[in-house]
């Protein structure tokens, strides 16, 4: 799980990257800082494991992803706004 100070910071982080303050690999530096290796680590896991599956699959440009910043931080849902981030992020970067 992700604390909620950290998950506030990949929101702000988050946040700058859509409005294109900063860069994708910006948002992937910082993103690392804040919520550490461990969890980059597991979600990179998990979008690779995903893009295995689909590797088959004809490539096409990403459907925007609906995260909502307002939503409020739940146990259960941290882990899953993390991965959708790095899930948009790299999908961003990829199509770039």
């Amino acid at each position: 799980m992700v604390p909620s100070r950290t998950m506030f910071l990949i929101d702000v982080h988050y946040a700058l990257l859509m409005s294109n303050k900063i860069s994708c690999d910006d948002f992937v530096s910082k993103l690392r800082s804040v919520a550490g290796n461990n969890v980059m680590e597991s979600a990179i896991y998990n979008i690779q494991s995903k893009e295995m599956t689909s590797k088959d699959q004809k490539k096409e440009a990403p459907e925007p992803r609906s995260v909502r910043l307002s939503e409020p931080v739940t146990e259960s849902n941290r882990s899953v706004r993390l991965q959708a981030r790095l899930q948009f992020a790299h999908d961003k970067a990829q199509f770039a």
